[in-house]
């Protein structure tokens, strides 16, 4: 008996980095009296235009039925046996052709 599944039971989680260019010359860090990491944290101007996207990553839990998980592992050792038999019959030609 399979389970229905529902758009709402499944969770997508989106990861992005970006990356942000700020600039200070030697004497503005030495008269704020922060350290470098401060600086940038506290009185530093982004240009918020120009974000340059670092990539994604994408997460995706939810609930899968058993007939697709098995279905699935089924696909991927029959996969797994075409490719083996595959490479004994590669195996046995290398050796024929010498």
């Amino acid at each position: 008996m399979g389970v229905e599944i529902q758009p709402v039971d499944v969770d997508i989680y989106a990861t992005r980095q970006v990356s942000q260019c700020s600039w200070a010359n030697l004497n503005d860090v030495l008269d704020s009296g922060y350290n470098m990491e401060d600086y940038f944290e506290c009185d530093a101007e982004w240009e918020d235009e120009e974000v340059e996207d670092g990539g994604w990553k994408i997460e995706v839990n939810g609930v899968v039925t058993q007939d697709f998980h098995a279905k699935r592992m089924n696909e991927l050792r029959s996969r797994v046996e075409n490719l083996e038999k595959k490479i004994v019959e590669m195996m046995k030609k290398d050796g024929e052709e010498e």
